[in-house]
């Protein structure tokens, strides 16, 4: 579920890094992504209750959130790096 989400967010955090800055998204990402681990633990205290559609929710959204949190830092740190070694593999040594 996390790839997913993944796969959704980068594009869009792409574009929005290139638009509101690398640093906003340096920042928020990891934070993100820790919330959504975060709230992991709370499922295990969820697993007392037998509800177990409640315990997919919970577990779901932390997936969710964790994903869409090491999305937005993908372009952000990928950007931080010059586009020629990125574009040719090479590392300008050659």
């Amino acid at each position: 579920m996390g790839f997913a989400t993944e796969l959704l967010v980068v594009p869009l955090a792409g574009a929005g890094s290139d638009r509101y800055g690398r640093r906003v998204f340096l920042v928020v990402a990891p934070v993100l992504a820790a919330a959504g681990i975060a709230v992991l633990p709370g499922a295990s205290l969820l697993a007392a209750v037998p509800s177990l559609g409640l315990l997919a929710a919970v577990v779901g959204v932390s997936r969710l959130v964790e994903g869409a949190g090491s999305a937005m830092a993908a372009p952000a740190t990928l950007a931080c790096w010059p586009t020629a070694p990125r574009a040719t593999g090479c590392d300008g040594a050659g």
